[in-house]
C-alpha cells in the first residue's frame, strides 16, 4: 500500500523532501553563527514568520 503512494505521488513526495532538507540547512546556518539565547529566539521567530 505505502509503495503505491510514494510511486504515485513521486513528484510531490520529493519536492516536499527538498523543501525540508532546505529548512533545516537554513536552521543548521543559524545555529552555527548565533551564540546566545536571545539571537537565536529572534532569528527562529524572524524564520518561522517568513516561512509560515
Amino acid at each position: 500500500m505505502w509503495t503505491d503512494i510514494f510511486l504515485s505521488n513521486k513528484e510531490s513526495i520529493l519536492k516536499a523532501i527538498d523543501a525540508y532538507k532546505d529548512s533545516l540547512d537554513e536552521l543548521s546556518e543559524l545555529l552555527e553563527v548565533l551564540n546566545n539565547r536571545d539571537e537565536l529566539l529572534n532569528a527562529i521567530k524572524e524564520y518561522k514568520n517568513s516561512k509560515f
